[in-house]
């Protein structure tokens, strides 16, 4: 993705936005660094948000959307005539013929 963001009409002041972060991650008891810190759930929460805005454009559809079903960008799996679902074998699984 080679675009850039326009800027904003009401533009965010980052600095002000990163000090009341760390004001609340202070208040909550959240260190800055470590596995449950407030850089990894940021930088996680980012990534996914992204990630995820990135799959809507690409497939068309938002995720959960009925609009996705029976468009072939599932799971492998399929549901059966008593409504249980089980995995399909693999194309490399199954039997010639």
């Amino acid at each position: 993705m080679t675009e850039t963001l326009e800027p904003m009409a009401d533009e965010v002041n980052q600095l002000e936005l990163a000090q009341q972060l760390l004001a609340q991650a202070k208040e909550q008891g959240i260190e800055l660094m470590g596995p449950n810190g407030l850089l990894g759930q940021l930088t996680k929460n980012v990534l996914e948000t992204a990630l995820d805005a990135e799959m809507t454009e690409h497939l068309g559809y938002e995720k959960n959307d009925p609009a996705g079903r029976g468009s072939g960008n599932s799971l492998g799996r399929h549901q059966i005539e008593d409504g249980a679902h089980r995995d399909r074998p693999g194309r490399d699984r199954r039997p010639a013929g």
